[in-house]
Formats: C-alpha cells, sequence, structure tokens
C-alpha cells in the first residue's frame, strides 16, 4: 500500500479501501483501512488531511517518501510527473462516483500500472511483442436492476494532457473501444478537451 501511495500522491480514503479490499463488505474493509492508516500514522510513515471519514484524503509523509524512494528502484515508484498524473486521474473517478444512480456503485478500480501488472504477471516479454493500450484506470460499475438482477460493465477512464499526439489519442480509443464496455475522457485544459472531442467524437470532461 505505501508503494501505492508513493506511486499515486494523494488518495482519498475510500479509493484504497476499494483498492485494496474489494471482496469486503463495506463495514469491514473501512474498518481495515482505518487500522493500516492508524497503524502508518503512528509510524510516522503517512499524514491525512483534515477532512473526516472515508472523505479524507492520505499521502506519505516527506520522511516517509523520501526513505520508500531509496529503498525501491526509479521504475517501481514512478516520475512524479506519473504520480501527479494518476491523482488527476483518481480525482475524476471521484466525480465519475458522484455521478452514479441510486442503483449503481463502483465495485473495482484498478489504475494503469496494476492493470499492467495483472496482465503481463509470469509472462515474459518478447522482442516486437505489443499489448493493447492501457487506460489511466479501469473501474468496475455494478446496476442492479427493479427485478433483482445485476449487470456489471468495465469502464476505462483516460486523462489526456496537451503533450498527447494526435495519433496517440486515436490509438488508444480504438483500443479502449475494443476492450471495454465504456470510455470517460477527461482533459487537463479547455483546449485539450476540445481536441479529443474532435478526434473521438465523445464528450471529453475537463479538470480545469
Amino acid at each position: 500500500m505505501l508503494r501505492y501511495l508513493a506511486d499515486s500522491g494523494e488518495v482519498p480514503l475510500h479509493v484504497l479501501m476499494k483498492m485494496f479490499w474489494p471482496d469486503e463488505e463495506e463495514p469491514t474493509a473501512a474498518r481495515r483501512t482505518r487500522d493500516w492508516v492508524q497503524q502508518a500514522r503512528k509510524a510516522g510513515l503517512v499524514k491525512l488531511s483534515p477532512e473526516r471519514e472515508l472523505t479524507t484524503t492520505v499521502r506519505l509523509t516527506a520522511k516517509a517518501a523520501a526513505t520508500f524512494e531509496q529503498r525501491v528502484s526509479p521504475a517501481m515508484v514512478g516520475h512524479p510527473r506519473a504520480r501527479g498524473h494518476h491523482a488527476a486521474t483518481l480525482k475524476f473517478v471521484e466525480d465519475i462516483k458522484a455521478g452514479l444512480g441510486p442503483n449503481e456503485r463502483l465495485v473495482e478500480g484498478y489504475l494503469e500500472p496494476e492493470l499492467r501488472a495483472k496482465v503481463q504477471a509470469g509472462k515474459a516479454t518478447q522482442r516486437g511483442q505489443v499489448y493493447d493500450s492501457f487506460p489511466d484506470y479501469v473501474g468496475v460499475i455494478e446496476t442492479m436492476w427493479a427485478d433483482g438482477s445485476v449487470t456489471r460493465r468495465r469502464v476505462a477512464v483516460e486523462y489526456v494532457t496537451s503533450k498527447y499526439t494526435s495519433k496517440d489519442i486515436l490509438d488508444k480509443a480504438s483500443s479502449f473501444e475494443a476492450n471495454y464496455d465504456e470510455v470517460r475522457w477527461v482533459a487537463d485544459s479547455a483546449r485539450t478537451k476540445a481536441r479529443v472531442e474532435r478526434l473521438v467524437q465523445k464528450d471529453c470532461a475537463c479538470l480545469t
């Protein structure tokens, strides 16, 4: 979990809860999350925002971050720019959750490094081997219908910045449409938003 915080920067408690205890009942997952955070705080490893309950965010202390980066490889921790990208993605995921209907809930969620690890785990990468594009985040939204049936859809989230080329965006769009039930786009600026919408012919949110 410390590795995840080092990679993501600042994460809401309920995101940690869903990431690390997705199969537990919500009260149990919430308790386990709080217990872990309490132990990590006592050890001087994490600090919390002043908000309350599961909307509180948690991040590594400066001392823990420095120690952690010395202890693991740069590839494992991720570049600070990558951590900012993950944080922006998670911020948009919170908007998605806030917009869910009363019969919907986000039951699973994975950032791009976790998705890549799941796909490539135990597999030796061959020279020239190409994988489908990995979105910045994939969430599973569960819907309960009036007849009691439950359906799930896999939603890809892609946070686009100005550094993305038009080819990058089109290639990702093609891959995501083929592999996920739904794609949510979000941009770092109004200008990037307009470019994404023109290229993929889909709505794109904007964080600014």
